[in-house]
């Protein structure tokens, strides 16, 4: 069986992804990604042509069909799979049709969710939402203080995630330990 690097996997199943999405798919990408700018470490790999519309184009384009943007899109697809184990890649390739793989375990550095524990997040206090339990981290770690972004307290969200975790991909994230929700 091959093996494969954690980005190469990725690069794979973003690549496989971009042909199936509709244009709302597209339309909803675009409008997230738009912001990039040339901070960003991912900027840098997107063609002369595309930086400078985002540069000086405030608003996403109304055509998003047009396969000028499909190197944005591809940052977007990437980036839904920051952080997750090998073994939840490992499965995607497969379900995809690509193959089976052993994926080799990359290391990216990721923060623990204050709401369902597992390490979704770059940073903490920055308003990520965490991809799994969808909490906006804004730095509260009180259990029963108001999250003005999630208009709930952290132990109200955590109470909801223990109810819905049987429907969630409990793979795709490492958590960091059984003592959490």
């Amino acid at each position: 069986m091959e093996t494969l690097t954690a980005t190469v996997a990725i690069d794979l199943l973003s690549a496989h992804r971009l042909p199936g999405l509709d244009a709302a798919a597209r339309a909803s990408h675009l409008l997230n990604w738009w912001g990039i700018d040339s901070d960003d470490l991912e900027f840098a790999a997107l063609p002369p042509y595309l930086q400078q519309q985002l540069i000086s184009q405030p608003e996403p384009p109304a055509d998003t069909q047009d396969p000028r943007y499909d190197a944005l899109l591809l940052i977007a697809l990437r980036a839904e799979y920051r952080g997750v184990t090998h073994l939840y890649l490992r499965r995607c390739l497969r379900e995809a049709g690509l193959g089976d793989y052993i994926v080799s375990p990359g290391f990216e550095h990721r923060e623990a969710c204050p709401c369902c524990g597992y390490l979704t997040l770059g940073a903490h206090g920055e308003y990520e939402i965490c991809g799994l339990c969808h909490w906006e981290d804004d730095g509260s770690q009180a259990l029963d203080v108001l999250s003005g972004p999630n208009h709930k307290t952290l132990a109200q969200a955590r109470e909801h995630f223990a109810r819905h975790q049987d429907h969630l991909p409990l793979d795709k994230w490492p958590h960091i330990s059984k003592d959490h929700p």
